[in-house]
């Protein structure tokens, strides 16, 4: 069924080109993400090709069939696109992309470097749980920036590589730049949404595998009491938005839940609006969002709500793996008033010395801070 589905898809759906790929330095592999990291490889030929078969160079189909049949298709498709532009380097954003893995096998001297994406946890359906059950051998990289190192030693449980604790690409990037901005800290506490849109490809009746109502019961409790707490501690209460193209439907969720229009909503316009959004509030609310997380590495006073139901039966913490404490200082796993007020008053209150030493404590073991992705760049660069 998944074959006919893609047949379909390639015959009736994909944009089709005829003409060779051209040679780059940097290939990137999905080019989902490609407009947020054309600027970090300025200096380098860059480019990404489609895995999703959205778009199909019908040159490099017709070589994989040729050699390798319809079987594993993808994939061999993946390796005669990288023989074609046989570049130095073919990099991946996407870190859960398992078929990214087992490329490597096959080009000795291209450098295969994967990058996390996003706040890896084990209560629902991810990348570990996947090789866990599935049990894949054979999967390799040179090198594999991940959020900590904690982190990079369940990578490497699984995967041949050489681990970096990098921290966040994008929170390294962003970061740096907005400090050189003209700015004023605003007196306002928001929450970071993860509104997913019903009937969407990435928010249909259950999200991770739980049922939707299930996995917005943190919302649905603790934003009325964050928003009473802000208000009574006079600061404005916002809320970060995280739809380039729904944000009405999302107002509607957000109002639906606090059932008052007394918060301000902060749309999403640009990749970088989320970031800036949150660099700008005082203090940052969120459950498990990574965003979360990459404000604290950024330095920003933030409380977690840690209470999403997992799919597995499993008690994760707050900072997975490096962590599994259910309580902290400011982050718990209950949504019950009791708990909000006691994490909520710690973040109010902290000076900035003793918050600066959470943080560093976070960034060693949690979301490492890497100012403009050195460490990257530092393997990047031509010998």
């Amino acid at each position: 069924m998944k074959k006919l589905k893609l047949l379909i898809h390639i015959i009736f759906f994909s944009k089709k080109f005829f003409k060779k790929p051209k040679k780059v330095q940097i290939l990137l592999f999905d080019n989902i993400h490609q407009e947020i990291f054309e600027n970090f490889f300025k200096n380098r030929s860059f480019d990404g090709f489609d895995i999703r078969f959205n778009e199909i160079n019908l040159i490099i189909l017709i070589k994989a069939i040729f050699h390798k049949g319809f079987r594993n298709i993808l994939y061999n498709y993946s390796v005669q696109y990288i023989k074609a532009v046989d570049p130095e380097i073919v990099i991946n954003f996407l870190d859960t992309r398992i078929d990214f893995y087992k490329l490597k096998k096959n080009f000795k001297k291209i450098k295969f470097i994967s990058i996390q994406f996003a706040y890896r946890a084990n209560k629902y359906p991810d990348i570990f749980q996947t090789l866990s059950q599935k049990k894949i051998g054979n999967l390799k990289c040179d090198y594999l920036f991940c959020f900590s190192k904690y982190v990079g030693k369940e990578y490497s449980k699984f995967i041949d590589t050489n681990i970096i604790s990098l921290g966040s690409f994008r929170n390294n990037n962003y970061f740096p730049k907005f400090k050189k901005q003209s700015y004023k800290l605003k007196r306002r506490i928001c929450f970071i949404s993860q509104f997913r849109r019903q009937n969407s490809d990435r928010g249909l009746e259950q999200i991770n595998k739980i049922d939707r109502e299930e996995f917005y019961l943190p919302e649905k409790i603790s934003l009325p009491i964050i928003q009473k707490l802000s208000v009574e501690n006079n600061y404005e209460f916002g809320i970060i938005g995280c739809s380039k193209n729904n944000d009405n439907l999302e107002i509607d969720f957000f109002k639906g839940i606090l059932k008052n229009n007394n918060f301000n909503f902060l749309k999403l316009k640009n990749d970088d609006d989320s970031y800036n959004n949150c660099y700008e509030s005082e203090i940052l609310v969120f459950i498990d969002s990574t965003l979360g997380y990459e404000s604290i590495s950024a330095g920003k006073k933030a409380i977690s709500i840690n209470s999403r139901k997992p799919y597995f039966d499993v008690n994760t913490g707050f900072g997975w793996p490096y962590l599994n404490d259910l309580k902290g200082d400011y982050w718990t796993n209950e949504h019950t008033l009791s708990e909000i007020k006691r994490i909520f008053s710690y973040i109010i209150k902290v000076s900035k010395n003793e918050w600066d030493t959470e943080v560093k404590k976070f960034r060693e073991n949690i979301l490492n801070f890497d100012e403009n992705n050195s460490q990257l760049l530092k393997i990047l660069k031509p010998k």
